[in-house]
C-alpha cells in the first residue's frame, strides 16, 4: 500500500494511528473529524491533499521527512500556519496549544 485515497477515514471518531513508512500520498479529507491529538508523518511521504487532517484536535505533528511545496496543501492542518512553519523549517516535530481553528499558531520543538 502506497497511498491513502480521499476521505479514506473521514469522521471514525479515531483517537491513534500509524501511518505506514510504504505510504507516499495521504489524499483529501482522509483523517478529517477524527480524535487525533498527534500524529506522525514518515519520510515516504511526499503528498498531503486539502483538509487531510482537518477537524482533528492535533496538538503536535512530527515530520519525518521532507515534503515538497507542490505537494504540502494548504489546509491540510485546520488552515493554520503549519504548512508556513513547515516549508521554512524542515522535518522535526511543531506543536500548537490551539489546536483546532483557523488561526492555529505551530512552533517547532
Amino acid at each position: 500500500v502506497t497511498s491513502i485515497g480521499d476521505g479514506a477515514f473521514y469522521g471514525n471518531r479515531l483517537n491513534n494511528v500509524i501511518i505506514p513508512d510504504s505510504i507516499t500520498y495521504i489524499g483529501g479529507a482522509v483523517f478529517y473529524g477524527n480524535q487525533l491529538t498527534g500524529v506522525t508523518i514518515p519520510d515516504s511521504v511526499t503528498y498531503i491533499g486539502s483538509a487531510a487532517f482537518a477537524g482533528n484536535p492535533l496538538t503536535s505533528v512530527t515530520f519525518a521527512g521532507t515534503i515538497p511545496p507542490s505537494g504540502f496543501n494548504n489546509n491540510a492542518f485546520n488552515n493554520g500556519d503549519l504548512r508556513a512553519k513547515y516549508l521554512a523549517g524542515g522535518p522535526g516535530t511543531y506543536a500548537t496549544t490551539a489546536p483546532v481553528g483557523n488561526s492555529s499558531v505551530w512552533t517547532k520543538q
